[in-house]
């Protein structure tokens, strides 16, 4: 059997799916849109598809030349379950035969084709095996879905192709007859692609004809260049207008979410088909008629999530901007945009996303909230309801913004300072009218600090450098921030991007430079990259000033900017996960997935050495003194007992080490010491293969060796 615990196969129900299952494992070979519905996709590593299914993900029965396989990756799976596997398409059809702009996704980034030979399994391992074949990363996906899964963007797409390739054209002679019918021509062809999109419609076709008689028309007055710069373009809305009613609405996928909406407005059932659309999207929508009734509902809700209740927090608040007293003609005391304003503000509410209803012009209420430095998304009524698909594109906006703030809830940090001082600065910082032109900036200037600093550390040629004032310090860094009553001075923005910016540059130098932290902070401080310098003019520091030293830089990174070398990959807000991803290139995700599969390897290890889980367990339950008290609810944190499976959970490189350290220090019988060498050695062996450029996974597999020698050392004792 292939070994294919992580490929899906998307096929027929027929004798070759039979033959297939025996080469692979039969539960990862689908054939109905049932299976297809409880498949486990998210955990595929590469997803063939059949281009001749015969079923869709609705269920329906197709006649497979139609070739519903392509249709059903870009619609399903990309679209509606926004999956970023890679994906092979198999057909028993050669590649010409998909030549139509229909089907231009099957050689996209992350896609690629294969033609079968009759039942020939071993040939998909060579497929398998090219190394282009690799997941979407965000950039990627966004790109596939917007120019190659929307009809819209497949129209953009086609009509940007035939500007490019009647741009190449002989351009020393461009305005020539040969150059005017070859680029009529081209124009033709891809005009073509577009009908057959749309199905050959009458009203596409005539729009067709249309720009071929205004393009040649342009070309014999102006010439080949300005037709192409003028009238393409001019006639790239329009088709797209018309993909607009062509275009199917998805299925709605139900999933439970970890957030719910509020829905303010006095006649909530002339939106009804708004409110259904996301409840059948699995989002609860709360909804109130009066200001005064949302604003208590929201402030109930603040205070049962920070108490830990059971109660879903709201990351989005939508309100109609004018309010009527249900069943008069009255306007309400306090207006929708009243409400939005009051709930926008940060030394009151948490963190969500607004989004403002109404008939009046965009452009008109964008100015009216930016005067006021609120972020607020604003969609006209008439506009979401216009058809069943501008209704699930607001949906779908709407889970967006929902999901973006939830996962802003939940990756922040945990120490210093966050909390009571720093959080009413970030939701500020998150609701302002210029958020996304203040991060451009953040990211700019950290991006630029730590490539300074990469160029500093490679130039080998003066050791003295490292000493010398080459960075700009960040001064204020510890300014108060609160006043006398612990209330927020938001006049101190400017401090808390400071300490944002200071945040990315430390996670850069601590994690991926291999700075220690008296290092990062002379940096910050100081502007220099050798941590002697804090001790410069004490040759011999005593005791006392070096506990001062460090309790100075302990305060810096772990109150100030609230960072803790144990708790990473975790607890980073979003936009710094952002940052390493598009700025330096460095997926978290991906860091988290490997140190997951750490913690899984640690896990075989353990289920292969029962006496070694039986003693830890038993040190767990059992602690004697105080100090092994205090090693008891250390470790603890890390250890899960349920359903008759023991194991350790670990999210962080602090829970790993634990772990190690508990290990290393503790076991002294024989036969656990080399059990416990053999789990740790195969640890090491993980970590060695791919730390992801992070220099803390090479400090964890330093750690992890040492461990190992000491158990090694009390090993040979034996």
């Amino acid at each position: 059997m292939i070994q294919s615990d992580n490929y899906f196969i998307l096929w027929n129900n027929n004798a070759t799916a039979k033959v297939l299952k025996k080469h692979f494992s039969p539960e990862h070979v689908i054939c109905s849109a049932a299976e297809l519905k409880t498949a486990k996709l998210d955990s595929a590593k590469v997803i063939i598809v059949l281009c001749e299914l015969n079923w869709d993900e609705k269920g329906i029965e197709r006649e497979p030349s139609i070739f519903c396989g392509v249709d059903l990756v870009k619609h399903h799976l990309r679209v509606s379950k926004k999956l970023k596997a890679p994906i092979l398409f198999v057909s028993f059809m050669p590649e010409s035969f998909f030549e139509s702009a229909k089907y231009m996704i099957l050689n996209a980034v992350g896609h690629r084709f294969m033609q079968l030979e009759p039942l020939r399994c071993e040939s998909w391992g060579e497929a398998l095996s090219i190394e282009d074949l690799n997941p979407l990363n965000e950039i990627q996906f966004s790109d596939i879905v917007t120019n190659l899964c929307d009809l819209r963007g497949q129209i953009g797409e086609i009509l940007h192709n035939a500007v490019s390739k009647i741009q190449v054209l002989d351009s020393d002679k461009l305005d020539t007859n040969k150059n005017f019918e070859q680029g009529s021509q081209i124009l033709d062809e891809h005009l073509n692609d577009i009908c057959h999109l749309l199905e050959y419609r009458p009203d596409v076709l005539s729009l067709k004809n249309e720009v071929i008689r205004i393009f040649n028309e342009k070309v014999q007055q102006c010439g080949l260049k300005v037709a192409v710069e003028q009238v393409i373009p001019k006639y790239r809305e329009q088709f797209q207008a018309l993909a607009h009613d062509a275009e199917e609405s998805t299925t709605p996928i139900f999933l439970e979410r970890g957030w719910q909406v509020l829905l303010l407005d006095d006649n909530p059932d002339g939106i009804r088909t708004v409110i259904n659309m996301l409840e059948k999207y699995g989002v609860v929508v709360d909804e109130y008629k009066d200001v005064i009734d949302a604003l208590k509902a929201i402030e109930e809700n603040e205070k049962a999530v920070k108490e830990g209740k059971k109660m879903l927090p709201i990351t989005v608040v939508i309100s109609d901007y004018r309010l009527y007293v249900p069943g008069t003609k009255h306007h309400q005391t306090m207006q929708g945009y009243d409400f939005l304003l009051k709930t926008s503000d940060p030394s009151k509410h948490d963190l969500r996303a607004l989004v403002a209803l109404s008939g009046l012009s965009r452009s008109f209420l964008l100015e009216s909230f930016r005067k006021y430095n609120c972020r607020v998304e604003v969609y006209a009524k008439e506009d979401i309801l216009i058809s069943d698909k501008a209704t699930q594109v607001f949906t779908e906006d709407i889970i967006q913004l929902g999901e973006q703030n939830y996962q802003a809830l939940l990756s922040r940090p945990k120490v210093g300072k966050w909390d009571g001082v720093l959080k009413p600065f970030y939701v500020a910082y998150r609701q302002s009218a210029d958020y996304d032109e203040v991060e451009r900036q953040i990211r700019m200037e950290a991006k630029g600090y730590a490539l300074y600093v990469e160029h500093i550390l490679k130039d080998k040629s003066d050791k003295t450098r490292l000493q010398m004032p080459g960075l700009e310090p960040f001064k204020g860094l510890t300014t108060k921030l609160v006043d006398k009553n612990n209330k927020p001075i938001l006049n101190h923005m400017p401090i808390f991007k400071k300490i944002m910016i200071a945040r990315r540059i430390a996670i850069w130098l601590l994690f991926f430079e291999g700075f220690d932290m008296r290092s990062a902070y002379t940096a910050l401080i100081h502007g220099i990259l050798d941590a002697s310098y804090l001790e410069m003019g004490t040759p011999t520091p005593s005791p006392e000033e070096k506990k001062k030293i460090k309790s100075t830089v302990t305060n810096l990174v772990n109150t100030t900017l609230c960072l803790s070398v144990k708790d990473f990959p975790i607890n980073l807000l979003v936009e710094e996960i952002g940052w390493l991803k598009c700025d330096m290139g460095v997926d978290i995700d991906d860091m988290r997935a490997m140190l997951l599969q750490v913690h899984e390897h640690f896990n075989e290890g353990f289920k292969r050495s029962p006496n070694l889980i039986e003693f830890i367990c038993k040190q767990l339950t059992n602690p004697v003194n105080d100090e092994s008290q205090e090693k008891h609810h250390e470790l603890k944190q890390n250890f899960h007992e349920g359903h008759g499976d023991r194991h350790f959970t670990m999210v962080s490189i602090g829970d790993l080490k634990r772990v190690v350290r508990y290990m290393g220090k503790e076991i002294r019988d024989p036969d656990m010491l080399k059990e416990a060498i053999d789990v740790l050695e195969n640890i090491l062996a993980y970590v060695n293969k791919d730390y992801n450029g992070a220099f803390v996974m090479k400090d964890v597999a330093r750690y992890v060796s040492e461990n190992i020698e000491m158990l090694r050392k009390r090993n040979l004792r034996h």
